[in-house]
Order: C-alpha cells, then structure tokens, then sequence
C-alpha cells in the first residue's frame, strides 16, 4: 500500500508540473494579451511540441548523468538550508 501511494504521489506531482510548464509556454509564444481577449486554445497536435520541449530535455539529462538530482539535491541542501534556517530569520 505504501509503494501505491508513493508511486501516485510522484505521478501526480509530475502530471501537474508537466502541465503548468506547458500551459507556461503556451502563454509566453501567444505574446503579450494586453486586451485580455480570448485566444483559441492550441488544440492537441499543436501542444505536441510544447510537450516535447518540457520532457526530452529532463529526459536525456538524465540519462546522460543519472546521479545528477541526488547531486542538485545535495547541493541545494548544503547551500539553501543554511540560508533558509541560519541567515534569513536573522533578517
């Protein structure tokens, strides 16, 4: 049961920051909507390469160097938690 709920928190959590990035992108390449009118939404086959520009990155990163998240994670650790908990309450 435990390995079921990991296994679903890690899909959900990567679907939903999937889909931000893409809806991120998406609004950026619209351009400025200084009306607020609304655009059309892309359809499928046109977010087809939005997909590919959030995930194939991330993926060949991490074949290429797939001791690279543990690495980013101990180095966020050793630089931002002393930041985090030692200089910003002094602040």
């Amino acid at each position: 049961l435990f390995a079921v709920f990991s296994l679903a928190a890690i899909i959900t959590s990567f679907i939903g920051s999937t889909l931000s990035v893409i809806e991120e992108i998406s609004e950026f390449l619209r351009g400025p909507n200084p009306g607020h009118v609304d655009l059309k939404e892309p359809n499928a086959g046109e977010k087809l390469p939005l997909y590919l520009v959030v995930l194939v990155p991330p993926l060949i990163a991490s074949v290429v160097y797939p001791e690279g998240f543990l690495s980013a994670i101990e180095t966020s650790g050793g630089y931002g938690d002393p930041f985090l908990f030692g200089l910003l309450p002094v602040v």
